[in-house]
């Protein structure tokens, strides 16, 4: 029985030990496996983060070109409408002014129109009547006639044409007619205006 007990025990030792170094191969290779299980992790885990990486850098450049792309659009379209605004303002303050300056020189026309309206003073005038005793004297001095502006020259009281005059001298007065026009007993009268 002793002999047993010693072969139980050898066994139980032997069984022991056997436990022991399937536990410790075992233990061996959890960490040959933990190690590269991590080691595998790390890898994947690097490659996550450097394609996230990658994927947020294309991303915000996207982002940063689309922003940068509506931002100068909306700067363009700001430089258009402050350019158009400032347009229809200039044409629109220019207009103002154009109508405010002819309203301006239309008041000073009329003004100064009215003020030299007013400084003109002018007189009508009417000849006495000069009879005709000699057809053949052709010249009359009118002194009315002297620095007329307008005149009127009648024969009978009839409007003498101008072809009918030789000519008619304002500084002196005299009106020469012409031949065959004039005859004996005819009333000649002068009419027309001048400054005073």
């Amino acid at each position: 029985m002793s002999g047993d007990t010693a072969t139980l025990n050898s066994a139980q030792a032997y069984a022991d030990q056997a436990e022991l170094d399937a536990v410790a191969a075992c233990e061996a290779k959890d960490v040959v496996r933990a190690a590269a299980a991590a080691t595998d992790a790390t890898n994947k885990a690097n490659a996550a983060q450097t394609a996230a990486e990658a994927t947020a850098q294309a991303y915000c450049n996207g982002e940063i070109t689309t922003l940068d792309n509506a931002l100068q659009a909306y700067a363009d379209q700001s430089e258009a409408d402050a350019i158009s605004a400032a347009a229809l303002d200039a044409t629109t303050k220019a207009d103002a002014a154009q109508s405010a300056a002819e309203a301006t020189a239309a008041a000073a026309l009329s003004t100064a129109v009215a003020n030299i309206e007013s400084s003109i003073s002018t007189t009508r005038f009417h000849s006495s009547v000069t009879d005709v005793t000699n057809e053949s004297t052709l010249a009359y001095t009118f002194t009315d006639l002297q620095g007329a502006e307008d005149y009127a020259v009648y024969v009978n009281r009839m409007l003498v044409r101008p072809s009918e005059l030789t000519s008619v001298n304002l500084s002196t007065g005299v009106v020469t007619f012409a031949s065959s026009v004039i005859a004996d007993g005819d009333e000649i009268e002068v009419t027309g205006w001048k400054f005073s």
